[in-house]
C-alpha cells in the first residue's frame, strides 16, 4: 500500500466518527423544533445513492436523459401522491405503525403470514441494494488508492470494515433502547447531515469538471453538435417505453422501499414536516441532476470514447488531471452517499426481521421466559443481532454476485423487488375487498417473476447457476427469462412488466375467490374508511383479564411513565393506588396491544397474549412471583402521595358524588384563608359555601355558577370557570370528573395575569388615543401639503405663462425681421444684418427651449403632472410629429422619415409625443448625416417606438448618464447645446407613464432609442373636420387677439410677411367692430387675458353669433392637462407658447390649407 491508500482510509474513518458525533450529538440534544422539517425533508434524500453519485453519468449518457426517470417518478408521487402519502403517515401514526411489513399486516388482520413473507422478501430484494453501496465503496476506495476493487481475503477488504462500522453506528443509534415508538433523532441528524455533504461535494466537482476543465454549456452543446454518437443519443426515442416503466419504478419504490417507509412514515412527526419535504425534496434532486449529462458528454470527450470510463466519471476524471483536493471531495460525496443508505437500510430490515419473525419465533418455540427481568435486553440484543447479519449477507453478496454487475444494474433490481410491495400497500389503502389470500398470492408470484427474470440471469452471468439452465429452446422457448412468453424488451423494463402483472392478477384472483373474516373486514374498513379499530390483536373473542395482570405484564416491558398515563383511569386519585381487581374491557386491552406492538411487533404481541390466557401457564411465569409485583403496586404509600398533593401550587380540593369533602391540599386552605376545622374529611360543599356568605366573602358572579360549575361535574362533564372575589383577586377554576361519581377541582390564583391584562388593555387605550392624535395632525398635514400643492401648480403656471410672454413676443419680431431682410434687396450690409437676425433668433430659441425645459421638469419632480393614460392611436401621434418636426430638420438639412403605424397604444397622448419630441430633438442636433429614422415595432402584447439618429454613437459609459440631468456630450455639432435637460426629462416620462426606455448604439454609425408601449384595442372615434374654402397661396385674413401688445404686434409683423393680412388687438371688445367689417378666414387667440378673462368663453360667446366654421388656434404658456383637454374638446388647435416660428407657419397653412 502507497501513503494515498492510507489516507483515503484514514478519511474514510474520520468521515464515520464525524458521522457517530453528529448522532450522538442528536441524541441527546433536544433539537429545536424548527429543525425538524428540515431534517426530515433532507433525510428523505436516501433516494439518491451512489448510483446518483457514481453510475448515473453512464447511464445518462447511454440513454440521453437529462434527469432519471426514477427521480421523475420520486418528484410525482410528492406532487400527485400527496393524499397517498398523507394516509400512510396518518395510519402508521394511528396504528404504531413500525415498518412496511407491520403496516400491510395489519392492514390485512395483523396477518403473520404476510408479515413474515414481506420480511423474507425485502431482505432478499434489500440486501442487493445494501450490497451496492458496499461495492460503490470499494471500488471508489480502489480507484483513489489504485489497489485492487476486490481482494483475496475478506480480512483484507475495506468493505467488509465498513459493514462492521455500519453495523456498529445502527447497533448504537438504531437501538438505543425498546421504546414505543421507533424514531432515531440522532440517525435522522446524521442522515440529513450527509445529504447536505454529499450534494454539496457533487456539485463543487461536477461544476469544475463542466466549467474548470470542459469550455461550459457552449462546450457541451458544440460536443454534442459535432459528434455523432452524442446526437444520435440524445435523439433516440426509439424506445419511450422504457422511460415510462422506470418512471412508474421510481414512483411506487418511493413508498415501498422499506428505509424509505421507514424515513417518511415512521420518523414522521408532522404534517408540516412532508409539507415542506413536498418542495424541498424536488429541488434537492434537480440539483444533483442538473449537471450529470453535461459532465458525462464532458468525460465522453476527454476519455475518447471510452464509455466504460463514465462510471465513477467524479473520480476518474479529477485524478486524471492531478486534482486531488476535487477526487477527496468526490471520494467523501459518494462514502456519504452509500453510508446513509446502509445505516438506514439495515435499521429498517433489522426491526422488520426482529419484530415479524425472531421475537414471535422465540416466544412460540417457549425458548424465551417474557416474564424475565432482563426482557427489554433481549429485544435489543435480538435487534441488535439483526443488524449485524443483515449487514453481514450485504457483504455476503458483494463477494459473489455483484462484480459481474453494474450500479444502475444492481439499483434497478432492488428497485422492482420493492416494486412487488406497492399493490398490496396501496390497494389495501383504497380497496376494502382486499383480502390476505389474494396478497399472499400476489407476492409470492411478483417475487417468483421478479427472481426468474432478472435474479435467475444474474446468478448465472455470476456461475452460481448453470447458463444451459436458462437457454431454451423449441417448443419451450417462450420460457426464456429475456423472453417471457416471447415478449421482447429491455431486460428491466421485461422484469417490471411480468412481476407487476403476475402480482396484480395474484391479488385479484385471490380476492375474488376467497372471502375474508369478519375481523379482516373491520380492520379493512379501519385503513380505507380511516375507521380506528375497535377489535385488538387477540384472536381470542372470550379472552379476559384484570388490571392487575395487565399492570403485572406491560411492566415488563413499558417505562414507568408511560405506564402510568396507561393506567390512570384505573388508579384512585386519592392514595394513587391501582384498582387491580377490576376486569379490564375490550378497549383497555386494545390500547395495551398496541402499545406493545408498537415495541416489539404485532405478531410476537399476538403470541405474548394467547400463552397469556392459556392454562396451565406456569411455564412462563410463576404464580407467586405474580403475586409479589402485584401486591407491591397496591402498596403505595399514602404518605408519599400526599407530599406530592402538598407540594402543588395551585389548589386542589376532591368531592365524592354526594358532594363531600375527600382530600384537598394547604394551598387551597391558602388560598381562600379557611380555618384548619373547616376542612375536614366528609365537609359537605353547602357547608363550606355558608362558611364563605357568613364572612362576607361571596365570590362574584353569585353562587350560582358555582353551582352550575358542580351541576356539570356531577353529570361527568369537564368545566371551567373564572371569579373575582371582594379583596380583587381573580381565582380560575378547572374541575374534572373522576370514575365513581367524584370530582376534582384545581383552583389557580391567576390575579396577576389579570392585573397585567388590565394594564395592557389601559395601555392600548393610551396608544389608541395617541394614535388618533397623530392621525388628526397628520390629515391636517396632509391638508396642508395639499394646498401647497396646488399653490404650487399655480405658481408654475403664472410663472410659465409670465416669463414666456416676452420671449414670445420677442420670438415673433426676430422672425419677421429676419423675413424681412430676406425679402430686402442685398446690399453690402445685408447679408451681416441676416445673419445677425438669424443669431437672435436662434438665441431666442434657445432661451425659450431652456425655460420649457426648465419648468417642465420641475413640474414632473413636484409630482404636478399626473398621466391620463387612453386608447390612443399611433398614426396619429406620428402623423404630428412628422408634421412639426419636419420643417425643423430639413432647416439642418435633415430628412426626417417617419414610418407610420395602424396600432393603438395604452398612454397619455402627450406625455408619449413629449417623450418622442424630445428624443428628436436631440437626434436633429447631434446626427452627422442626414438621415433620421422613426418607426415602429410590435413584440406580442406590446411595441416599442424607436427613433434611430446618424449622430456618433454613444459608449457604455455615455448610456449610463445620458438621463442624468444637466448632462451634455461633449461632441455638438451645432451652437444649439442647451442645458441637459431634454434626455432627463424622457427619462422622467418613461417612469411616470411605465414605459421603459432602452438604447442601441455604435460607436461611428448612430444610435436607437426605443420605447416600449403596451399595445391595446382601437377606439372608435368621431373626427371632426374642420372645413376650410382656402387654397394654398391665398392670402388669409387672421384675427389676433392676445393681452400682451408686443405679441400682438409680433404677430402682426410676421403673419404680414407670410402675406397675411391680419387684424391685431389687444383688448376683446374690439373684436365685433372688426368683425362687421369682415369675417376672418383664421382666429389666433391666447388662452390667458386680461382680467382673468378666458379666450375659450370668448369663443363659446362668439359661437352663438357669428363664429360658424372658422379654425381656431389657441396658444397659451399653461402646460397643464386639464387646458389641453378643454382645447382639444372643442375642437381647436393647440400651440404652447414661446412659440416657434416654423410651427406658427407649419400650423396655419395646415389649418388653411
Amino acid at each position: 500500500m502507497n501513503i494515498s491508500t492510507y489516507l483515503y482510509a484514514l478519511v474514510a474513518l474520520v468521515y464515520i466518527g464525524l458521522l457517530f458525533l453528529v448522532a450522538i450529538y442528536g441524541e441527546r440534544k433536544n433539537l429545536p423544533r424548527s429543525w425538524q422539517p428540515w431534517i426530515y425533508s433532507l433525510s428523505l434524500t436516501i433516494v439518491c445513492s451512489t448510483w446518483a453519485i457514481y453510475g448515473n453519468t453512464l447511464d445518462y449518457f447511454e440513454q440521453g436523459w437529462f434527469i432519471s426517470p426514477i427521480f421523475v417518478g420520486n418528484i410525482l408521487i410528492l406532487l400527485l401522491g400527496y393524499s397517498l402519502l398523507q394516509k400512510v403517515i396518518q395510519v402508521t401514526r394511528r396504528e404504531g405503525i413500525n415498518s412496511i411489513a407491520d403496516l400491510t399486516s395489519s392492514r390485512f388482520g395483523h396477518s403473520r403470514a404476510v408479515a413474515v413473507t414481506m420480511t423474507l422478501l425485502a431482505i432478499v430484494g434489500l440486501v442487493p441494494y445494501m450490497a451496492l453501496q458496499l461495492k460503490a465503496i470499494t471500488v471508489s476506495f480502489s480507484i483513489v488508492s489504485a489497489t485492487e476493487p476486490v481482494t483475496r481475503h475478506w480480512y483484507s477488504d475495506l468493505a467488509f470494515y465498513c459493514a462492521l462500522l455500519m453495523a456498529l453506528f445502527g447497533m448504537l443509534f438504531g437501538t438505543r433502547k425498546v421504546g414505543v415508538n421507533d424514531r432515531h433523532p440522532g440517525v435522522m441528524l446524521a442522515l440529513s447531515f450527509e445529504a447536505i455533504i454529499k450534494l454539496v461535494t457533487f456539485l463543487l466537482v461536477s461544476g469544475w469538471i463542466l466549467f474548470g476543465y470542459g469550455d461550459g454549456i457552449s462546450g457541451v452543446i458544440n460536443t454534442a453538435k459535432n459528434d455523432a454518437l452524442i446526437r444520435a443519443t440524445l435523439t433516440d426515442f426509439s424506445a419511450p417505453y422504457t422511460y415510462l416503466v422506470m418512471l412508474i419504478v421510481g414512483f411506487i419504490s418511493f413508498l415501498t422501499l422499506p428505509h424509505h417507509f421507514h424515513v417518511l412514515a415512521v420518523e414522521n412527526h408532522s404534517h408540516q414536516e412532508l409539507k415542506q419535504a413536498r418542495w424541498l425534496l424536488p429541488v434537492y434532486i434537480i440539483l444533483i441532476n442538473l449537471l450529470v449529462l453535461p459532465i458525462a458528454i464532458v468525460g465522453y470527450q476527454y476519455f475518447q470514447g471510452d464509455v466504460t470510463q463514465l462510471e465513477y466519471l467524479t473520480l476518474h476524471l479529477p485524478m486524471q488531471e492531478g486534482q486531488h483536493g476535487l477526487t477527496l471531495l468526490a471520494y467523501v460525496g459518494g462514502l456519504s452517499a452509500a453510508t446513509s443508505i446502509v445505516i438506514i437500510a439495515s435499521i429498517s430490515l433489522s426491526t422488520m426481521l426482529s419484530n415479524e419473525i425472531l421475537v414471535p419465533l422465540l416466544i412460540r418455540t417457549r425458548l424465551w421466559a417474557v416474564d424475565a427481568n432482563n426482557s427489554d435486553r433481549v429485544v435489543l440484543m435480538l435487534r441488535r443481532g439483526s443488524h449485524l447479519l443483515v449487514l453481514l449477507l450485504a457483504y455476503f453478496y458483494l463477494r459473489t454476485v455483484t462484480k459481474y454487475s453494474s450500479l444502475a444494474e444492481i439499483g434497478n433490481i432492488s428497485l422492482i423487488a420493492a416494486l412487488q410491495f406497492g399493490p398490496a400497500l396501496v390497494l389495501g389503502l383504497y380497496w376494502s375487498r382486499l383480502n390476505r389470500r389474494g396478497v399472499m398470492l400476489g407476492l409470492i408470484g411478483g417475487f417468483g417473476m421478479w427472481f426468474y427474470t432478472l435474479i435467475l440471469p444474474l446468478l448465472a452471468d455470476a456461475g452460481a447457476v448453470p447458463r444451459h439452465w436458462l437457454e431454451f429452446e423449441g417448443m419451450f422457448v417462450f420460457l426464456n427469462p429475456h423472453a417471457f412468453m416471447g415478449v421482447h424488451l429491455d431486460p428491466v423494463a421485461h422484469g417490471v412488466l411480468w412481476s407487476l402483472c403476475t402480482n396484480l392478477l395474484g391479488l385479484w384472483i385471490g380476492s375474488a375467490y376467497f372471502t375474508g373474516t369478519f375481523k379482516d373486514r373491520l380492520q379493512a374498513a379501519s385503513f380505507v374508511h380511516s375507521i380506528p379499530a375497535k377489535h385488538g390483536l387477540v384472536t381470542h373473542t372470550s379472552f379476559q383479564a384484570s388490571i392487575g395482570d395487565l399492570h403485572v405484564l406491560m411492566g415488563r416491558f413499558i417505562d414507568a411513565e408511560k405506564m402510568q398515563e396507561l393506567f390512570a383511569p384505573y388508579t384512585n386519585p386519592v392514595n394513587g393506588r391501582l384498582i387491580g381487581d377490576r376486569q379490564a374491557d375490550r378497549e383497555f386491552i386494545f390500547q395495551s396491544e398496541r402499545l406493545l406492538a408498537s415495541m416489539l411487533g404485532a405478531p410476537a404481541v399476538r403470541l405474548l397474549f394467547e400463552h397469556f390466557v392459556e392454562p396451565g401457564g406456569d411455564d412462563w411465569r410463576d404464580l407467586s412471583t405474580m403475586v409479589d409485583e402485584a401486591s407491591q403496586v397496591f402498596k403505595f404509600n399514602r404518605e408519599i402521595l400526599h407530599s406530592a398533593l402538598q407540594s402543588i401550587s395551585q389548589g386542589i380540593c376532591i368531592y365524592d358524588r354526594d358532594r363531600n369533602l375527600v382530600a384537598w391540599n394547604q394551598q387551597f386552605r391558602y388560598l381562600f384563608d379557611y380555618p384548619e376545622e373547616l376542612l375536614i374529611v366528609g365537609q359537605s360543599y353547602k357547608a363550606i359555601q355558608q362558611y364563605n356568605h357568613e364572612r362576607g366573602d361571596q365570590v362574584r358572579y353569585a353562587s350560582d355558577r358555582v353551582e352550575l360549575h358542580l351541576e356539570k361535574l356531577s353529570r361527568g362533564q369537564p368545566d371551567r370557570y373564572e371569579c373575582e372575589r371582594p379583596n380583587g383577586q381573580f381565582i380560575e377554576a378547572q374541575g374534572s370528573p373522576m370514575p365513581g361519581g367524584g370530582y376534582i377541582i384545581v383552583y389557580t390564583d391567576v390575579t396577576e395575569q389579570r392585573n397585567i391584562e388590565n394594564r395592557l388593555r389601559r395601555i392600548n387605550e393610551e396608544l389608541e388615543e395617541k394614535v388618533d392624535a397623530r392621525t388628526q395632525e397628520l390629515q391636517e398635514s396632509n391638508a396642508k401639503l395639499e394646498k401647497a400643492n396646488v399653490n404650487k401648480t399655480r405658481f408654475l403656471a403664472a410663472a410659465g405663462h409670465d416669463l414666456v410672454q416676452p420671449l414670445n413676443a420677442a420670438a415673433l419680431f426676430a422672425a419677421s425681421l429676419h423675413a424681412k431682410l430676406i425679402r430686402q434687396p442685398q446690399d453690402g450690409n445685408h447679408d451681416k444684418l441676416a445673419e445677425l437676425s438669424s443669431q437672435i433668433e436662434r438665441s431666442l430659441v434657445s432661451a425659450d427651449n431652456l425655460l420649457s425645459e426648465l419648468l417642465e421638469i420641475s413640474k414632473l419632480d413636484s409630482d404636478v403632472v399626473k398621466p391620463n393614460v387612453d386608447a390612443v392611436s399611433l398614426n396619429d401621434v406620428l402623423a404630428s410629429i412628422e408634421t412639426e418636426q419636419s420643417a425643423l430638420a430639413a432647416e439642418r438639412g435633415i430628412r426626417l422619415r417617419v414610418i407610420r403605424s395602424s396600432l393603438w397604444i395604452a398612454t397619455d397622448p402627450r406625455l408619449i409625443k413629449r417623450m418622442i419630441q424630445n428624443i428628436l430633438a436631440n437626434a436633429v442636433r447631434y446626427s452627422l448625416r442626414d438621415r433620421i429614422s422613426v418607426g415602429v415595432r410590435r413584440h406580442g402584447e406590446y411595441c416599442s417606438i424607436e427613433i434611430w439618429d446618424t449622430g456618433p454613437g454613444l459608449s457604455k459609459q455615455e448610456q449610463d448618464v445620458i438621463f442624468d440631468e444637466f448632462h451634455r456630450l461633449p461632441h455638438v455639432s451645432y451652437e444649439e447645446k442647451g442645458l441637459g435637460l431634454g434626455l432627463a426629462i424622457v427619462k422622467r416620462l418613461s417612469n411616470l407613464l411605465q414605459h421603459p426606455i432602452s438604447i442601441k448604439s455604435e460607436i461611428g454609425r448612430g444610435s436607437g432609442f426605443l420605447i416600449r408601449v403596451p399595445v391595446t384595442q382601437a377606439r372608435v372615434t368621431n373626427k371632426v373636420n374642420i372645413e376650410t374654402s382656402y387654397r394654398s397661396g391665398r392670402s388669409a385674413h387672421i384675427l389676433c387677439l392676445d393681452n400682451e401688445i408686443q405679441v400682438v404686434e409680433g404677430m402682426r409683423s410676421l403673419l404680414s410677411e407670410w402675406g397675411h393680412e391680419v387684424m391685431g388687438i389687444s383688448d376683446s371688445t374690439e373684436v365685433a367692430d372688426l368683425v362687421r367689417q369682415q369675417l376672418p378666414d383664421l382666429i389666433i387667440i391666447d388662452y390667458h387675458l386680461d382680467n382673468d378673462e378666458i379666450g375659450l368663453d370668448l369663443l363659446t360667446e362668439w359661437k352663438k353669433s357669428w363664429l360658424k366654421n372658422i379654425p381656431v388656434i389657441v396658444i397659451t404658456a399653461d402646460y397643464t392637462d386639464a387646458v389641453q383637454k378643454e382645447i382639444q374638446s372643442r375642437n381647436y388647435y393647440l400651440l404652447k407658447k414661446p412659440v416657434k416660428p416654423l410651427q406658427l407657419r407649419s400650423l396655419v397653412d395646415r389649418v388653411l390649407n
